[in-house]
């Protein structure tokens, strides 16, 4: 309901507003018409954002899921209405949910998009433990973040949610791409996943 998209949307922006945070990077709800509702609110009201809407193909209740195209045409609509620009102060972002529920085509599709347009990617990593063993069993891979490195999803214009149990080397790795994590400590202490070693991610 892009209606009730527009509504909820324009209560967040405004409850962020009031707190004094005037920039965001979001997901929005997982369809097109309630992703570019929420963009056109953060625009009305001066926001600074970048919102995606999440990308999922598989592993996801049905009433979310898409085919890969379906995903992939979703993001370049939203793109092509909201570009990324240095004169603009809201645009489109590439967001597939996280490994879980993205197949490798559509990790590939994505990155393709973004980097085609220079989009700026949102997805989660390594939130908790079962997860980071899940995805590496989903995609047959030895550590979460070559998932997305494969896809090409690992560059400077990238933010990873959240980021706790990586690997020495998947921080080096990191850090290499320029990378960007983005850590809430209070929301991983509510969800009990962990506890990120911030001197060694510094």
């Amino acid at each position: 309901d892009p209606q009730f998209a527009r509504s909820r949307s324009r209560d967040a922006f405004k409850q962020f507003l009031s707190c004094g945070t005037t920039g965001v990077f979001a997901f929005s709800a997982n369809f097109r018409e309630a992703t570019l509702a929420c963009l056109e609110e953060a625009q009305k009201i001066g926001m600074r954002a970048k919102i995606g809407q999440p990308l999922a193909d598989m592993h996801i209740h049905p009433d979310l899921c898409k085919s890969t195209q379906g995903n992939l045409e979703d993001a370049q609509a939203a793109l092509e209405a909201f570009p990324e620009s240095t004169h603009k102060r809201v645009a489109a972002a590439i967001a597939p949910r996280f490994a879980l529920t993205c197949s490798e085509s559509l990790l590939r599709g994505a990155a393709q998009i973004a980097n085609d347009s220079r989009a700026y990617i949102a997805t989660h990593l390594a939130e908790m433990v079962p997860e980071c063993e899940r995805a590496c069993e989903l995609h047959n891979s030895n550590d979460y973040t070559s998932i997305y490195e494969k896809a090409g999803l690992v560059n400077e214009r990238c933010f990873l949610g959240h980021g706790i149990h990586l690997s020495k080397d998947e921080r080096r790795r990191l850090a290499a791409s320029k990378a960007i994590i983005a850590h809430c400590p209070t929301s991983n202490t509510f969800l009990r996943s962990g506890t990120m070693h911030r001197e060694r991610y510094l």
